[in-house]
């Protein structure tokens, strides 16, 4: 879900289960993706909403915005540090 977008790229999803129906209405509602039924979509239909996505402003703008935000974020590795960090001090008390 953010590998698109990270890129400029708005999204065409087809959720199938678990958390996939929850992130795809989040897409739609970011405005950054259009959501298909993976169990009726059409080439067609994929034809179209590929079309729709990669004309229209509004897709382009908010996936903008988007990808700004994931370049925001701290790199994965600073993570990673800051988990070995936690680690080799112990156990916190509470």
């Amino acid at each position: 879900m953010l590998g698109a977008p990270a890129h400029g790229l708005p999204l065409l999803v087809t959720p199938l289960g678990a958390d996939q129906p929850d992130n795809a209405a989040r897409c739609a509602a970011l405005g950054v993706g259009v959501v298909l039924d993976a169990v009726t979509v059409t080439p067609d239909e994929v034809c179209a909403a590929a079309a729709t996505v990669l004309a229209g402003p509004s897709f382009r703008e908010a996936t903008g915005r988007l990808r700004k935000e994931i370049v925001a974020l701290p790199d994965p590795s600073q993570a990673v540090t800051r988990l070995e960090r936690r680690a080799a001090a112990g156990p916190t008390r509470r």
